[in-house]
């Protein structure tokens, strides 16, 4: 690939939404490393349903980049609340849209897995069509169609399974309910639902260089690796904290959800590596790092239940 670049970031305004959530936070500091002058928004600056209020927002700031990682990503509660679901993550999208269009910003939308049934025993790669099975899975794909109808300029990012970085993700909350957990007792978690976790700050990073580096369009970045269960997962991070607790699995209907879950949520990333951006490394490699930092609970954690 060219070091010419496309999308120039050193010294342009960009605004991202989310940064209360598990990537928004590492992204702005993503973007600051390439130079740009960030703004980052969340739940307290503006309601992301609110028409008026988001094109407020945009037009007092007037980014040249809007990096949308807000999202009600809960995803039993938007079953039970399709509403509020829809309200944030599809008609959020199409205000964040809207308001781009007005001030000739570019869009960096960041989507899910969800978008897909998960029903195939191959990985999704760009070109596959969505299928998803639950409200949440389809608040985000129609909020992925207003960003395409801005045009082809414009970024869909479609990534699973987040860790890392400062917010709660099931990293840590494998850590906490294990350290609760009575001597002999199991931790469970499920063993048919695939997919390829991936590190946010590494995801972060990719995200900003694709921004400045490659076209639009939909790219789907997770850590490299093989698939994992949750099963997995939190056997592996258990393991790396040096915790002696056995990890018993379960088939997904042994523990049965509002929502459905993809059982092969594993996405490809073939667009990115078309265009030259490098893969980011083993989720493997970026668990064991990410578990060092996490570190010991104090005392008085170790005697509580999470």
């Amino acid at each position: 690939m060219s070091d010419r670049t496309t999308h120039r970031l050193s010294g342009t305004a960009v605004l991202v939404t989310g940064v209360g959530g598990r990537l928004g936070a590492e992204l702005v500091r993503a973007f600051e490393a390439r130079g740009a002058r960030v703004t980052g928004v969340g739940r307290a600056d503006f309601d992301l349903g609110g028409r008026e209020l988001v094109l407020e927002a945009m037009e007092r700031v007037r980014p040249k980049t809007i990096v949308h990682a807000a999202a009600w990503t809960a995803v039993d509660a938007c079953e039970d609340d399709p509403d509020t679901a829809y309200r944030i993550n599809t008609l959020g999208t199409r205000n964040v849209c809207e308001a781009a269009d007005a001030i000739s910003a570019r869009v960096v939308f960041v989507s899910t897995d969800h978008v897909f049934s998960g029903e195939r025993t191959e990985p999704y790669d760009e070109f596959q069509e969505p299928d998803p099975r639950s409200v949440y899975g389809r608040s985000k794909l129609w909020g992925e169609r207003f960003v395409q109808r801005l045009g082809p300029r414009h970024v869909i990012v479609r990534t699973s399974r987040l860790f890392g970085g400062a917010a709660r993700n099931y990293v840590v909350s494998v850590l906490e309910r294990a350290r609760a957990l009575a001597p002999g007792e199991p931790f469970v978690a499920v063993s048919d639902q695939l997919a390829i976790p991936t590190f946010v700050p590494e995801l972060a990073s990719t995200v900003a260089e694709i921004t400045e580096k490659a076209g639009g369009g939909i790219y789907h970045l997770t850590s490299s690796g093989k698939p994992c269960s949750w099963a997995e997962l939190a056997r592996r991070t258990i393991a790396l904290a040096g915790l002696a607790v056995p990890v018993r699995e379960i088939f997904s209907r042994e523990s049965p959800r509002l929502a459905h879950r993809p059982p092969f949520g594993v996405l490809m990333s073939r667009v990115a590596v078309l265009e030259g951006i490098a893969p980011l490394s083993p989720w493997e490699e970026a668990l064991a790092g990410y578990v060092k930092t996490l570190g010991a609970p104090a005392p008085e954690a170790k005697r509580g239940r999470a």
